[in-house]
């Protein structure tokens, strides 16, 4: 198997090539003998030794990628309409942007993460090192020691029993998780403030994207509801296109078929029932992914402005009330002596 990263970095230099009308063997070719990276080599020598010995660029693939890839439904569709240039250069774009898109959403999530870590870190070496030695130390005064100091210095006793609690209740968490049906966690998920946003943005910039490219390829809206279902593997949304797919099968059209309960948002849906009646999928699906791109990064930008300093007030509350409760004792010396 083959990261994404690497398919887009390849599918990019393929296109680059077969643009400039170069065979597609010979351009596997040169791939597999200019190729800077090892994994890239490897991969086009083993594309070009397949489509060597005569067979399909999408039965090559299938033995770096999933059956149902979305790199392999984009080849499939290029081979069989013999516009495979046209293909792998949307192909390009779509992982491309796919990554880009996942690299921005990402980042939403490791900053939180990486802060929690650290404070996590901090207040586990402060339990248990800093403090139990203030607590040895105040055991020498035999005076009462201040109220926030003796409860800090309780919970520096029970640390060891909190922190065990904390994983057993995170893995609880996980083990139900892992058995609790995906379209009951992803609702979750979606409903969760910021975050749910933050998903959804994620799924529809992506799959308007596709399915924009997909129909300024000539292909019906059935077979483009099929591939961008079987490129997501959220549940939810897959369960949707599929009960769209099935009303389309029927001869209903596509605003019918929007009316049944789905995940998606009213603007979503009203938007595509206004691009079937001006004729103009494919110009409104690549609108809603230009739109639901730029309405994630704003979205992203604002997370991350608005977790720094509420992690930074939290963290510094924390760290105020260890540092009063530790020194406090010290401002009364005088009473002791």
């Amino acid at each position: 198997m083959i990261n994404q990263r690497l398919l887009c970095v390849f599918t990019q230099s393929l296109s680059e090539h077969l643009n400039a009308n170069i065979p597609l063997p010979e351009a596997l070719f040169f791939l597999s003998q200019h190729a800077r990276k090892p994994q890239l080599k490897q991969l086009a020598d083993r594309l070009y030794a397949s489509v060597n010995n005569g067979n399909l660029l999408s039965h090559a693939f299938s033995a770096f990628l999933p059956e149902r890839h979305i790199a392999i439904s984009f080849i499939l569709i290029g081979e069989k309409t013999g516009r495979l240039n046209n293909m792998i250069q949307l192909l390009s774009q779509q992982l491309s942007a796919r990554q880009s898109l996942t690299q921005q959403f990402k980042r939403c999530l490791y900053y939180p993460g990486f802060v929690l870590l650290i404070s996590f870190g901090l207040l586990t070496f402060m339990f248990t090192y800093t403090i139990p030695q203030f607590k040895n130390l105040y055991q020498n005064f035999h005076h009462a020691l201040p109220p926030v100091t003796q409860y800090l210095m309780d919970i520096t006793q029970q640390w060891g029993f909190m922190a065990n609690l904390f994983f057993l209740f995170m893995g609880i968490l996980l083990t139900l998780y892992l058995q609790t049906p995906r379209q009951f966690i992803q609702r979750i998920y979606l409903k969760t403030p910021f975050l749910g946003s933050l998903i959804s943005g994620f799924y529809l910039a992506n799959a308007c994207l596709l399915m924009g490219q997909l129909l300024e390829a000539k292909l019906t809206l059935v077979e483009v509801l099929t591939i961008v279902k079987e490129s997501y593997h959220w549940e939810i949304f897959s369960t949707a296109l599929s009960e769209i797919k099935a009303s389309l099968l029927q001869g209903k059209a596509l605003s019918v078929a929007l009316r049944t309960p789905t995940p998606f948002p009213a603007f979503f849906i009203q938007a595509f029932c206004l691009a079937e009646r001006n004729h103009s999928l494919p110009e409104t699906c690549l609108s809603l992914s230009r739109h639901y791109t730029t309405t994630l990064r704003e979205q992203a930008g604002m997370m991350v402005q608005f977790i720094g300093p509420v992690f930074l007030l939290l963290i510094g509350g924390v760290m105020g009330f260890i540092l009063l409760a530790l020194y406090l004792p010290i401002f009364s010396l005088g009473d002791v002596f």
